[in-house]
């Protein structure tokens, strides 16, 4: 382990790709809410209460998964 640096990627010539396995099972995410202060409206000033908008259009939250352990 002398020299050894793991901060570098685990190979002799940079160019090469280090390819690594990964495995996981994800059971279920049940719900992702967040209130958009720019896509608020008064529902009596314009009769609706709620809309639907392509997720592509609006601003996502980044989702990361760790595992904590």
């Amino acid at each position: 382990m002398h020299g050894y640096d793991k901060s570098v990627r685990p190979v002799y010539n940079s160019s090469k790709a280090v390819v690594v396995g990964l495995g996981l099972t994800l059971t279920q995410i049940l719900d992702v809410e967040w209130e958009d202060e720019k896509l608020s409206w008064d529902p009596e000033e314009y009769g609706l209460n709620n809309t639907r908008i392509p997720c592509q259009m609006i601003w996502l939250p980044d989702v990361l998964l760790y595992n904590r352990y």
